[in-house]
C-alpha cells in the first residue's frame, strides 16, 4: 500500500504539475530597469500571467486589478481613474502625484508607466491607500494581492491548520492555474469542499479528498479499498483521506513483509510496529519529503 500511496500522489501530480518559474533579481532604475516576470493573483484569482514588473517598487497593472478590488475604471490615453463607492483616485502617466475626489494629494514612489501596453502603478499605493495586502513569493515569482476580506480568509484558512505538513510548498490556486483548471473546476474534480480557499496548501487539499474519490483514483470502489486497508465501519466513503489514512495500521498500509524496509527508509526504530497507525508516523514521513524538496530546490 505504501507503493500505492506513491502512485496516488503521482496521479495527482500529473494533473497538478509542479510550477516552474525562474527567479530574476532586479534593481529599480525606473522605466529602463531590468524586469521580473510575475503571475499576479488578486483575491485568489489569476489576473495576469508573466506580468513584467520593475524594481523594488513593483509595478502592477491597475486596470486589470481594480475590478477585483471593488473599483471601476475610467481612462484616457494618459490618465487612469479608479472610481469606488467612497472615493476616486486619478493617476497620470509620468506624474508621481495622485489626487482623490476631495483633492487630497498622494505621492507615488515611482511614476505611472506603460509596460507591455499596460497602465502600471507601484504596488504600495494599493497597500498604503487602498488597504489591500500584497505578498510576493520569491520562490515562485507570484504576487498575491488581497482586499481586507480576502486577506482575512487567507490568513485564517482552517484547512492549513489541520496539522498536515506542507510538502510541496504550493497552494491550491497555484496548482489549479498550472494544471490549466479554474480553481472551482479543480475543487469539483477532486470532490473537495466547495468553500476551500485557493490559499490551501496542496498537501492539506490532498488529505481532504474523500475516500470514495481516492478509491476511484486507485481504479477500485470504496468497498475494495476499505477491505484492503482493513478499516472498521467508522470510515465511510465520505471520510477524508487524511482521517482514513491516519487510522490505517502500518501492517495494512505497507504489509508486514515490507515493514522492515519501510522503517529503514524513514529511520524508524523498534517503537514502530505493524500495529502503529499512520497518523503516528505520517508527519515524520511528510517532513522528510518536504526537507528533500527544499534541499533539491536550493541546488
Amino acid at each position: 500500500m505504501h507503493r500505492e500511496k506513491i502512485l496516488t500522489m503521482n496521479i495527482i501530480k500529473k494533473k497538478l504539475p509542479i510550477i516552474l518559474m525562474a527567479i530574476i533579481t532586479t534593481q529599480l532604475l525606473c522605466a529602463s530597469a531590468q524586469a521580473r516576470y510575475m503571475n499576479i493573483y488578486v483575491n485568489e484569482q489569476l489576473i495576469y500571467r508573466d506580468m513584467q514588473t520593475v524594481g523594488k517598487f513593483d509595478m502592477v497593472p491597475i486596470k486589470d486589478i481594480a475590478g477585483e478590488l471593488g473599483f471601476k475604471v475610467s481612462s484616457t490615453d494618459i490618465t487612469c481613474t479608479l472610481i469606488g463607492q467612497q472615493n476616486t483616485y486619478k493617476f497620470t502617466l509620468g506624474d508621481a502625484s495622485v489626487y482623490d475626489k476631495y483633492n487630497n494629494w498622494y505621492g507615488l514612489d515611482v511614476v505611472p508607466q506603460i509596460i507591455d501596453e499596460k497602465f502600471m502603478i507601484p504596488y504600495n499605493f494599493l497597500t498604503k491607500v487602498l488597504g489591500a495586502s500584497y505578498t510576493w513569493e520569491p520562490s515562485t515569482n507570484i504576487i498575491f494581492i488581497n482586499s481586507d476580506q480576502a486577506y482575512y480568509k487567507t490568513l485564517h484558512n482552517p484547512y492549513n491548520y489541520m496539522g498536515y505538513i506542507d510538502v510541496s510548498g504550493r497552494t491550491l490556486v497555484q496548482v489549479a492555474n498550472d494544471s490549466g483548471y479554474g480553481l472551482a473546476d479543480l475543487i469539483a474534480q477532486y470532490d473537495l469542499p466547495a468553500d476551500m480557499p485557493g490559499s490551501t496548501s496542496e498537501s492539506a487539499a490532498y488529505y481532504n479528498i474523500p475516500c470514495k474519490k481516492i478509491a476511484e483514483m486507485y481504479g477500485m470502489d470504496f468497498a475494495a479499498l476499505k477491505e484492503m486497508l482493513q478499516w472498521d465501519n467508522n470510515i465511510t466513503e465520505n471520510t477524508t483521506w487524511g482521517v482514513a489514512e491516519g487510522e490505517t495500521t502500518l501492517g495494512a498500509y505497507v504489509g508486514k513483509d515490507s515493514l522492515g524496509e519501510f522503517k529503514k527508509q524513514y529511520g524508524f526504530g523498534d517503537e514502530v510496529t505493524a500495529e502503529t497507525k499512520m497518523k503516528e508516523v505520517r508527519n515524520a514521513m511528510d517532513q522528510q519529503s518536504r526537507d528533500a524538496r527544499i534541499a533539491e530546490e536550493s541546488k
